[in-house]
């Protein structure tokens, strides 16, 4: 890239980022501690394995523990818009059939093998699903309005390995139309907020996973990622998320199909606590977790390697802010300090080309077009048609979709043109060949989810290519999690990913429970007016 380009594209980013704040101006801020129901029930604040083991012990009934985060929803959710669907009455049902085997245990009064539930990691928790991934008889839409009778006819693979962990789907969770935007957003069941301040995205795809995690309508819930959406939306709304090493969650039962493309989808955890990420994960991977024969390995931090880095140095995205630059030094020096770990600034040069990178390697691989899964392959689709309707809200479709449709199809055949440029490609496989070769099996990563906090609603159509921060890694063979830390001066989220090779979910994992001890982890979007008198946690 010569200069004079470079020079034009800080230019364009400059006008696009100064709508964008003109924007976020006119549009009022809701806070989610002024607007949300205050956290009363110490149940909510428990971690999954917590619950889980307090259940067993007979501390808790798995009936109470289900029905306080469906109380939590019923009060919450109204404001936030997270659940699409919900199984509350299964659920407790399934719940009270915990209760009684637990209770014939209890009394020397059960049948053969009956006492198996109490090696349950998950036993009687309730957890939340995405409308992308199929639960048994409940909605596999992924938003879109064509798809709103369709019920998935079996559990995903990963949902049935939850449910033989002991634990109970309690609802679906919103998603972008066919997940493809920052905004967990359709015309099918309306718009996502953020629990922190209601008039921001909670991210996309996962963001209606992650906001009801957030506020405390779940504990755990599973999300998918191909393009940064288990990352994005734990980062907006300040939980834990997980990029699994691809192929260690089966990943049947998701839609849409991705076709080739899917070599880069992973499922992973989405977590309050830090704590719960690898039962949750050993969970979903049921017998696949031997692919991952590390993942119980103790990590000392005084031999593990850090890099990391505050920027990517593209000049088509938003400059990172400061506070975003300050938590990444913040973790760098709490390992230098606390452990005597190594700690380097390293510099990626191909990371300057991530949304390039990201989109060649992308569209190397073959996959559906936006058009014939709007339609579900059942005939032509007029993109303009549909886009002069969206603008008297007609349309069954939302804006972004409509434009990445068009973009599909308009500009330059897009995708021919990706494929028979491959210059961006080898920069990918340089960089994962360079990004491989420097962390190894004993060092990580630490670099920023996003160069700004979670953005408002109508913001995102000018920051799309500012994704890569987090995109990029998708086509790299890695395995990443997603940690907060903290909330910056407006009490918005702030976090920072931490990347590992692959099959290194251990790393990244240890390195996240250690910033939660540090930094506090999860911090709550609304009034807590109880007492959290957690012994596992």
């Amino acid at each position: 890239m010569n200069s004079m380009q470079e020079y034009f594209q800080k230019l364009l980013r400059f006008i696009l980022d100064s709508i964008a704040f003109a924007i976020e101006w006119l549009i009022p801020s809701k806070s989610g501690r002024r607007y949300l129901p205050p956290i009363s029930d110490p149940i909510l604040l428990q971690s999954a394995v917590s619950l889980s083991e307090n259940i067993k012990q007979g501390k808790f009934k798995s009936e109470d523990v289900v029905k306080a985060f469906i109380n939590r929803i019923k009060e919450v959710d109204q404001l936030v818009n997270a659940v699409v669907e919900e199984r509350f009455e299964e659920a407790i049902k399934e719940a009270q059939e915990v209760d009684r085997k637990l209770a014939s245990i209890r009394n020397n009064n059960y049948k053969d093998g009956e006492d198996a539930i109490l090696k349950l990691p998950l036993l009687g928790v309730p957890f939340t699903g995405k409308d992308s991934i199929a639960i048994k008889s409940m909605g596999l839409t992924a938003g879109l309005v064509a798809r709103k009778s369709v019920k998935a006819n079996e559990d995903a693979v990963s949902i049935a390995n939850i449910r033989k962990a002991g634990a109970i789907p309690l609802a679906l969770t919103n998603v972008p139309e066919l997940l493809l935007w920052l905004d967990s957003n359709n015309n099918l069941y309306g718009r996502c907020n953020n629990p922190y301040d209601l008039s921001l995205v909670p991210g996309g795809s996962s963001g209606g996973n992650a906001a009801c995690i957030a506020y405390a309508g779940s504990v755990i819930g599973i999300g998918s990622d191909i393009g940064g959406s288990i990352r994005m939306p734990a980062f907006c709304c300040g939980i834990f998320g997980h990029k699994t090493t691809p192929g260690i969650v089966d990943i049947k039962g998701h839609y849409p199909d991705f076709g080739e493309r899917g070599k880069f989808l992973s499922f992973g955890p989405m977590t309050r606590y830090a704590c719960d990420l690898k039962p949750f994960l050993k969970a979903m991977a049921g017998e696949n977790i031997k692919k991952l024969p590390k993942i119980d390995e103790k990590v000392d931090f005084k031999k593990l390697k850090f890099y990391y880095a505050e920027e990517s140095g593209e000049a088509t995205v938003s400059p990172v802010e400061i506070e975003i630059r300050k938590s990444i030094k913040k973790v760098v020096e709490h390992f230098s300090n606390k452990f005597g770990s190594r700690v380097t600034q390293h510099k990626f040069n191909e990371l300057e080309h991530s949304y390039d990178i990201f989109m060649h390697t992308f569209y190397n691989f073959s996959s559906q077009s936006i058009a014939s899964l709007i339609t579900e392959n059942r005939g032509k689709f007029n993109i303009g048609f549909e886009l002069f309707k969206t603008l008297f809200g007609f349309s069954d479709h939302t804006l972004p979709l409509l434009l990445a449709a068009m973009i599909e199809k308009f500009s330059s055949q897009n995708e021919n043109t990706l494929k028979n440029n491959p210059n961006y490609v080898k920069m990918g496989l340089c960089l994962k060949e360079h990004l491989h070769s420097l962390l190894g099996d004993d060092g990580v990563f630490i670099y920023p989810s996003l160069p700004f906090v979670a953005p408002k609603h109508q913001t995102t159509l000018f920051k799309l290519e500012s994704l890569s921060y987090i995109s990029v890694f998708n086509v790299l063979d890695v395995t990443i999690t997603q940690c907060p830390i903290g909330l910056n001066q407006n009490g918005l989220p702030l976090g920072v990913q931490i990347v590992a090779t692959s099959h290194n979910d251990h790393l990244t994992i240890a390195v996240a429970e250690e910033l939660e001890h540090a930094f506090g982890g999860w911090t709550s979007p609304s009034d807590i007016l109880c007492v959290n008198n957690n012994p596992f946690r």
